[in-house]
């Protein structure tokens, strides 16, 4: 495991102790709050000084007591969207990852891990919510940077679910993943091709065919055009190529290729030319 997971947290010493399964003294270093210095030039403290108890620690101790229902999280600690949650989530998912190295208490990771994704989808709830019809319409910048930091937070649990073999929740943050993108990422086909193309081909893993061809017949309708107007582009020799044009090309590729193989008839010169912009497009990168 990386040091820096633990090192760089916003409470190692807490995550040294859980790494070692010393959970008796985790518990107890979380439930006993450092008493305040109380110093002359107190009243002058902005109210944003760092707090004593973390919503990210809280949730730990829930689950390392097992008294905590992860689509119920709130009734432990409430996630307070207005502020830096993502700094939270964050440090979720470093406690996700100590548990797994630590390897002492699998359910208690768990817990965490399916807390983690009750805590994205509530987010991603909130993104859509306050993202005020983007790109339409003009967007707080605190809340598409949450979005951008959820689709990270969702892309880390998809990753650790497929690590065990959890096909559901694999499936469910990567859909959170694609809904986030949707919302504040939409005008950047590069980022919302390959996420739907990751949803459809999970769902063809689980058998659930129909629903993997919702996610590709978009991907075909959107891209084409976009697939055109890079081919225009290569006829200019000097015309440099980009990672993003790889990606939406490879994007129509692939839900061309993913609807053949689903059973679907498809514009087989329209895959054949896609491929062929493709190659141009690695061989000029």
């Amino acid at each position: 495991m990386d040091p820096t997971i633990i090192s760089e947290a916003i409470k190692p010493e807490i995550l040294e102790l859980l790494h070692k399964g010393r959970f008796e003294d985790v518990l107890t270093k979380i439930e006993t709050r450092p008493p305040k210095k109380k110093g002359f030039f107190d009243f002058l403290k902005k109210s944003s000084d760092e707090p004593e108890s973390h919503f990210s620690y809280e949730i730990l101790s829930g689950c390392l007591n097992k008294t905590l229902e992860p689509k119920e999280y709130a009734k432990v600690s409430k996630l307070d969207f207005g502020e830096d949650f993502i700094k939270e989530l964050i440090e979720l998912f470093r406690i996700i990852l100590v548990l797994d190295d630590c390897g002492k208490e699998p359910e208690a990771e768990r817990l965490v891990a399916l807390t983690s994704l009750e805590c994205v989808r509530d987010g991603g709830v909130y993104i859509v919510e306050n993202a005020n019809n983007y790109p339409q319409n003009s967007i707080n910048a605190k809340v598409w940077m949450d979005g951008a930091g959820l689709r990270t937070r969702a892309n880390e649990l998809s990753n650790y679910f497929n690590s065990k073999n959890d096909n559901q929740n694999t499936l469910e943050a990567l859909f959170l993943k694609a809904k986030i993108t949707n919302t504040v990422m939409n005008h950047y086909p590069n980022m919302v091709g390959p996420d739907m193309i990751a949803v459809a081909l999970q769902l063809e893993k689980m058998g659930n065919i129909e629903n993997a061809k919702q996610f590709l017949e978009p991907v075909v309708m959107d891209f084409t055009g976009f697939v055109r107007e890079i081919e225009e582009g290569l006829a200019n020799p000097e015309v440099r190529v980009s990672e993003e044009e790889v990606a939406i090309t490879e994007s129509l590729v692939n839900a061309l290729e993913g609807l053949k193989r689903l059973g679907e008839m498809i514009d087989e010169s329209k895959l054949k030319r896609a491929q062929g912009v493709l190659g141009e497009l690695k061989q000029r990168l």
